[in-house]
């Protein structure tokens, strides 16, 4: 074989060897994808329960409990079954007379099912049976706010500011009862009202430092003798 042919002859054999190959790649790809996929095992995961199986699950060990009745009623309400709402908000207040959001949540039923009347004398019934105590009036009026009742929320803040009309906390609610519905000029005029009561309160100074409200902490009178003494 001359030298030109015996080059020829390597060339053909490499060209094949290459097809080959790449040919032999290809079936090896073809293979793997017919591969069956891995299954996931789900031994180990969890299933979450919703929040009604939940409650429920928890009420089974623990029935006297009024905040998980509390809890289990408002969750019927979001969902519209006012028959279990109620006899869950019943029972919280059976188990605890002085629950607060179940008194809301209470008056909020009555609102819902239309029938103003009977949330308005509910609503009066509670708050007389506060007027000894500013301090539960407020709480009284964060749960009606906390349900949505804008209108018993202030009707109760208002009732707590005439009972004790320099109290810092009921301010304080007050600002924050307006932050929350983004009414920032009335939530600076409560908290500026609060912090004036108590410059005690962290949180309200943050709120109006936001605000742009300068605030300055409250000097220890103990510190302040002392550092007049320095002085002089």
């Amino acid at each position: 074989m001359t030298l030109s042919g015996r080059a020829a002859f390597l060339y053909q054999t490499d060209h094949r060897m290459a097809g080959l190959t790449c040919f032999c790649l290809f079936l090896g790809l073809l293979a793997g994808c017919n591969q069956p996929m891995p299954l996931v095992s789900t031994t180990n995961m969890s299933v979450v329960p919703d929040k009604e199986s939940y409650l429920q699950q928890r009420l089974k060990s623990d029935f006297a409990n009024a905040d998980l009745h509390c809890e289990l009623g408002r969750h019927y309400q979001s969902e519209g079954l006012w028959d279990q709402a109620g006899y869950h908000i019943r029972t919280a207040l059976g188990l605890d007379p002085a629950h607060r959001q179940s008194q809301a949540a209470n008056i909020k039923s009555h609102v819902a099912t239309g029938d103003e009347a009977a949330a308005d004398r509910l609503c009066a019934k509670y708050q007389r049976q506060l007027l000894a105590s500013p301090v539960e009036m407020v709480k009284f009026a964060k749960a009606l706010g906390d349900e949505g009742l804008d209108a018993f929320a202030l009707r109760s803040f208002d009732q707590a500011v005439l009972l004790a009309p320099q109290s810092a906390e009921a301010h304080r609610q007050l600002g924050y009862f307006y932050l929350v519905r983004r009414d920032l000029e009335q939530a600076k005029a409560y908290f500026t009202k609060s912090f004036g009561y108590d410059p005690a309160q962290a949180d309200v100074a943050g709120e109006l430092g936001k605000m742009g409200v300068v605030v300055e902490a409250p000097v220890d009178p103990a510190l302040e003798s002392q550092e007049i003494v320095v002085q002089q």
